[in-house]
């Protein structure tokens, strides 16, 4: 594997990472009080997990082309 097309998976999959945590964080910004502490654990667990299974599903839509 070419070094710049490595270097470019994980670039995409760590931007593909990052858009989450942002929507993670406007979203507690947002709710502030109203998620239990529970549902946040559970949320920050999902990203977690896709970020430690760096697998994309290859879809007709979507954000990144």
């Amino acid at each position: 594997m070419d070094l710049v097309i490595l270097f470019e998976r994980i670039f995409r999959l760590s931007l593909m990472g990052t858009i989450p945590a942002i929507g993670i964080l406007l979203l507690k910004g947002i709710l502030k009080d109203r998620l239990s502490a529970r549902l946040q654990y559970y949320i920050w667990l999902l990203l977690i997990i896709r970020l430690a299974l760096p697998f994309t599903f290859e879809s007709p839509v979507s954000l990144f082309p």
